[in-house]
């Protein structure tokens, strides 16, 4: 747990096989990341977002996921509930982890400054958009 009156610059985590991770994610509770003020997650390592607390009070300067494959963002996927990701001001999403875009939330009062959804490939963002269709209350709230 990192104390919401303590500060982390950042808090990186790249992980190539899911195995690399397993113990992080069968752990029970979430893990507080309060002082964190970036949040860089690689490959299967994404999957631990599912892991990390980011209270509402917390302004995270910057959420970096990168995943090259499905595989990588298939837990985020199969949860049907939201992931509070705080007060972030910047979001980064590269590749597959573009597809987890609709299953981020923000708290009430907060809003992202910068989006940057980034992919070489056509099916990333195919991706992406079946997981935006499948999510439209999202939509919804970005027209507000």
């Amino acid at each position: 747990e990192i104390q919401e009156d303590s500060v982390l610059e950042e808090l990186k985590l790249a992980a190539e096989k899911k195995e690399h991770v397993a113990g992080i994610l069968a752990q029970g509770p979430k893990v507080s990341v309060g002082g964190t003020k970036k949040i860089i997650l690689v490959d299967c390592a994404v999957a631990v977002l599912l892991k990390l607390e980011i209270q509402e009070d917390s302004v995270l300067e910057e959420l970096i996921l990168d995943a090259e494959k499905r595989e990588h963002v298939a837990p985020i996927l199969a949860q049907e509930q939201k992931i509070r990701i705080g007060g972030t001001k910047k979001i980064y999403l590269r590749a597959r982890a573009m597809a987890v875009f609709p299953r981020l939330e923000l708290h009430k009062n907060h809003t992202v400054c910068f989006l940057m959804l980034n992919t070489e490939k056509e099916e990333h963002i195919l991706a992406a958009e079946v997981e935006w269709l499948r999510n439209n209350h999202v939509r919804e709230r970005l027209r507000a």
